[in-house]
This record gives structure tokens, sequence and C-alpha cells, in this order.
């Protein structure tokens, strides 16, 4: 079973995403801001697959929040999603992939999915 990371300031957005994820069949971590993230990251970093995270945030952004956590493991799948940004800088980190707001559901799990399973293709070759 594969574990996701779900942040966004957004508690109704967040608990959307979260329901969304474990119907799924995610384990899912919730936090509702970049502190919050990881804090939960060191605490649960060997479980977690995949991080999705809100660009915009008080406090850390998503894109700072994935930088943080990139330096402690390179290669981790990190999917930013925004409404206020069509585009996004993602500098040349290739696991770094980005989702305009607003996005299907089923095409968000699908994508998330994608992300993991390519992730455990490259650890596994």
């Amino acid at each position: 079973m594969s574990a996701i990371l779900v942040v966004d300031d957004e508690p109704a957005i967040r608990e959307l995403l979260a329901l969304s994820f474990e119907e799924a069949g995610f384990t899912v971590f919730a936090a509702g801001n970049g502190r919050e993230a990881l804090h939960i990251w060191h605490f649960h970093q060997d479980e977690i697959d995949l991080v999705l995270s809100d660009v915009v945030m008080p406090g850390m952004d998503g894109r700072t929040l994935a930088m943080k956590l990139l330096a402690e493991r390179p290669g981790l799948p990190v999917l930013l999603t925004s409404g206020s940004c069509a585009e996004l800088d993602l500098g040349s980190h290739e696991t770094i992939h980005f989702l305009a707001k607003p996005f299907d559901l089923a095409n968000l799990v699908g994508t998330v999915q994608m992300l993991v399973a390519q992730r455990s293709s490259v650890n596994a070759a």
C-alpha cells in the first residue's frame, strides 16, 4: 500500500483529497501548511511515497516545502497544485510535477498512481 502526504491550507479541500486517496487505497497523511507537513514528514518519511501540495499557502509555500523534502530525499515525487499560477518554475527537478486547479479528482488520483508506480519501478531497477 502506498502512502501520500497531502498538504493544503483549505480544510475542505484537504479533507476531500484525503478521502479520495483513501478510497483509492492510499494511506494518507494530511497537513494544513508547510511546517505541519515537515513535522509529519520527520515522523513518517520512510512510509511516504509522494507529496501532494498546494503551492500558495501561508508561511511556507509548496515549492519551498518541496525543496526541503527533496534535500532530504532526492527523487521523491512531488505534485504541486495551484489555482493562482498557470505555470510554475520547477527548476531542473525531474520529480516535481505541476497540476493546475481546478482538476478532476479522478484525473488527480490517476496522476498520483502513475507517479508512485514510476517511482516504484525506478527503485526496483
